[in-house]
Parts: C-alpha cells; structure tokens; sequence
C-alpha cells in the first residue's frame, strides 16, 4: 500500500506536486482517500468610501430621477455575504420616493442559482389589494364591519366606543415606497352622543393581528395601534399616535362634505425609509392645505430592522353606516414579494383625486420605464457577478426592474460539501449531475475548525477501482477540490490530501 500526501499553496483548488523519484502503481489498483485539510477562499471584498456609491434611476433617460446611497462600510466574505445583499435591497428600498412612478415599488435582491438577482415589484394600486386582504384567509372583517365595492363602513345599529368593529390584515405592509389613504365619505354628528362613539381609526400595527387578543368586546391598546389617526366628530381635532407614545391632537379638525370627493383624504405613507401621517384637505388657505401629522424615522422606531419592519394595515370603526362611511379612494399598498399580490393588472382610477387642491401623489407603478443600477465600482460588480457596473433592466415590458449576475457570487456559495476529484488518474466513479464517469474520489463536508480549515478523514477507508490495465508510473500527481456543483473551488493558505493506493494483491 501506498501514501501520497499532496500539499499546495495555489488559489485556484489544484493540489500538485511532482516526485523526483515516481511510483508505480500495479495493474487493477484501488485508491481512497486518507484525510483532508483545506482552507476555502473567504472571498473577501472591503467596501469603504471608494467604492460603496450605488445609484438606481427609475427613469434612464431622466438624471432628475436619480436616487443613490451607500453600502456600510465593512469587509464582506463569504460570511457575511446575505449581509451584502440586504444592505443593497434596503438601500435600493430607503432611496424609493414618494412619487407617481415609485409608491408601491419595492426590491429584493436574492440568490438565483448561485447568482445575484436584483429585483424589483409592484403593488397595483387598486381598491379591490385591500378588500381582498381583509377577507379570510389574509384578514378579517369583524363583527359589523364590512367592505363591499365601493363602500367601507359598519352596519351596527349605533357608534360603540370600543374596537370590535375592524377590518385587518395579516398580510404585511409594502417596504419600499408604500401608502395607505382612505376618503372620507361621511361623517355625521349623533346629537350629544360622546366623542368615543363618532368616526374611525386607520393605522399601521407592528404586531400581525392574528395575535392581537380580540376576546369580545376588545379595544386595542395604544402599543397595538402603533401608528394610528384617529377621526371622530366633525368638531373634534383629529388625533394621532406613533409608536411608544400616547395620542396626541393635530390642532385642526375633518373637513367632510357627504359623498362628494371633496372630502379629507387621510394617509399613512413610508418613503425614505420614513413613516408619515397627513391629512389632505379642502381648506381654502393653500397652506393647511396638506397637513403633517407625525414624520418618524423607522431606523430610531425599530433600530434593528428600519424599514424591514412588518407593519399591518387596519380600520376600526366606531361609527354606524349612517354616520361615517369611507369610500372606494381606500388604497393599501402591500408588500409584493411577501404578501397576497399579483402584479398583474393596476387600477388608474387617480382622476378620483381631482377635487383636492393639493392631492396626494397619484401612484402608477406599472407605467413603463425603462431603469437602470449603476455601481460605482466595477470591483463590486464583478464580485457580486455580474460583467458590468451599469446594469439595465431585463424586463422587457419595463414595468419592473430586473437583473441576474451573468456569472456566479462566489462569495454567496453554500454547500454542505465539496468534492475531491483526481486529474491524472482515471476512477471507476459516476456523477449523476453530469450523468457520466468522473474520477471523483471523494464528497468531503465542508465543516469547519475554528480557524476556518475544513479538517475531514472518514471513518473508513471507500476504495475504488483505478482504471488501469497495465501498471502507470507517476511522477506528477494532480489533485483538485470542486463544489457540489463541479464549479471551481478557490483555495487559501498551505492545503493537503492525503491518498492511498493499494495493489491487487493487497
């Protein structure tokens, strides 16, 4: 029997070596693999203030349209690679605007097949996301509230005080540039009844309803509502709350003029990587006009998700039908990636918007545009695979944003093993991904020490036929380490395998 240790210090997964004096190996021998020490390439790349710009431009023939941030600067590897493609997906998702083209836009950028794809997807913007995501199974509409086609409101026979009557979803609010409005339609005054039992609530919770405790008669604590307005009688200042504070009076009340669209129109929108509350109203003084409620900022709300946070749309009325009502303007736009949305048709119904003096941005997502990503280092680009730093959008209809790497993120690479393969020695072994013979010697886990260096030798020696029917002298030994996939494997530092080879007769 033989030993042949291999040791090398290439980069590119090849163990050579050559022997001054050569061995032979006998006719119908076999081979097996001893132990193994490699250390895989980290695939290290230091992001710093050279290199860490990417801009998108929605629009590629607009620079107006240009939007651009900054990777965080850190060395990325083969650790930390998912970290790189979040901080590309939430820069891409922090630069949305609150724009026609942009609202209810949103990125992903993900691994293909061992390559990057950047992607981006639109919600409609249509009334009918919201009447389907407050219905069973994506959300529920409680006890008297109810949704029909045009008309939002609940049908109890009186104004209740406390939350009963909601409309939820458990389906989670869009992450890139999203909006949820609704119109008022009606709000009337009952008499001397109390304020409690006038108006609605509209809000985004960071708490997915299915586990709100909605046991009977419940009202939802401030913490729940999260970011809430609050519209109760004609007379009374609209409230509002935002996360860990308590309501609070916006110093004007609703204007409403029953069932016409010059009424309030009151939206919660996340832009910029921001939350905001407005109100847009009728108001003949062009400067209250557009009033901001609350403006937080999501990275102080949530310091370790920003505006990854799931936030769930719901209304609660308090009001009968006959006293409040809000009309078919309702928007919500989900998260297209995570949430009940096909992304195929887009309601244009922005015309609706005519009577306000000062609307809220019209939203067409769908509109055709062609878009680019442009990387300020080519480095970066090419590490992340692709053979250009300015990237075009593939999607032929230009609605979306859509781009793959032509060449593999080695530094994305996950296997749970790598193979070791011999180059100058031919084995009786078979490889279903090729569906033919290849002279695989071994499938090594790929477990690492706790300096990096996949340490390995099986419990038991597997040893296979070498293809040689008449004895073979060598004196170059070549051996490599591939992925599961057979691509290249790169290497680092001094690596070593180490085989042995038995004679028939052994």
């Amino acid at each position: 029997m033989k030993l042949i240790r291999l040791v090398d210090n290439s980069k590119d997964g090849i163990l050579e070596n050559n022997f001054n004096d050569g061995f032979e190996i006998k006719p119908n021998s076999k081979v097996a693999l001893q132990d193994v020490s490699i250390q895989l390439d980290a695939q290290e790349f230091l992001v710093d203030h050279s290199n860490d710009n990417v801009v998108f431009q929605y629009n590629a023939n607009d620079p107006a349209t240009a939007q651009n941030f900054d990777i965080p600067a850190q060395t990325y590897n083969k650790d930390s690679a998912d970290t790189l493609r979040a901080a590309i997906q939430n820069g891409l998702n922090r630069t949305q605007g609150y724009n026609v083209k942009q609202i209810g836009f949103q990125f992903d950028v993900d691994d293909k097949d061992n390559k990057t794809r950047i992607e981006s997807r639109f919600c409609p913007n249509d009334f009918n996301i919201f009447r389907t995501n407050v219905a069973a199974p994506y959300g529920d509409a409680m006890n008297d509230a109810t949704i029909t086609a045009g008309i939002i409101s609940q049908t109890g026979a009186g104004g209740v005080a406390d939350d009963r009557n909601t409309l939820y979803s458990n389906q989670t609010f869009g992450k890139g540039s999203a909006v949820f409005r609704t119109r008022i339609s009606r709000l009337i005054d009952v008499g001397a009844d109390a304020s409690n039992l006038h108006g609605f609530d509209i809000g985004l919770s960071d708490i997915n309803p299915q586990s709100w405790d909605k046991t009977g008669n419940f009202t939802l604590p401030d913490a729940t509502k999260t970011f809430n307005i609050r519209v109760r009688k004609t007379t009374d200042e609209i409230l509002y709350n935002t996360k860990g504070n308590v309501n609070q009076a916006s110093g004007f009340s609703p204007k409403v003029f029953d069932g016409t669209r010059n009424s309030d129109i009151i939206e919660i929108a996340i832009f910029e990587n921001k939350i905001r509350g407005k109100v847009y109203t009728s108001d003949g003084n062009v400067a209250n006009q557009q009033k901001v409620l609350f403006e937080v900022d999501l990275n102080v709300a949530y310091p370790n998700a920003g505006q990854n946070t799931f936030l769930y749309p719901y209304i609660i009325f308090h009001a009968a039908d006959a006293n409040c009502r809000l009309d078919s303007y309702t928007r919500c736009f989900f998260d297209p990636f995570k949430s009940n949305i096909k992304p195929s048709t887009f309601d244009d119904a922005e015309d609706e918007l005519g009577a306000l003096p000062q609307p809220p941005s019209p939203a067409r997502p769908a509109t055709a545009v062609a878009s680019q990503l442009f990387f300020e280092s080519f480095e970066l680009a090419q590490y992340l695979g692709f053979e250009e730093n300015l990237l075009l959008t593939q999607d032929p209809t230009r609605i979306s944003f859509i781009t793959h790497s032509e060449n593999i993120f080695k530094a994305g690479l996950k296997y749970d093993n790598i193979i070791v393969e011999t180059m100058n020695l031919q084995l009786e072994s078979y490889d279903g991904l090729e569906k033919g013979r290849r002279n695989i010697l071994a499938s090594v886990p790929t477990i690492e020490n706790s300096n990096g260096v996949i340490v390995y030798e099986p419990n038991n020696q597997n040893f296979l036929d070498i293809r040689n029917q008449e004895a073979i002298i060598l004196r170059n030994f070549r051996v490599r380490v591939l992925f599961s996939d057979l691509t290249d494997c790169p290497t680092v530092g001094l690596n070593a395998i180490t085989i042995l080879i038995k004679s028939p007769d052994e």
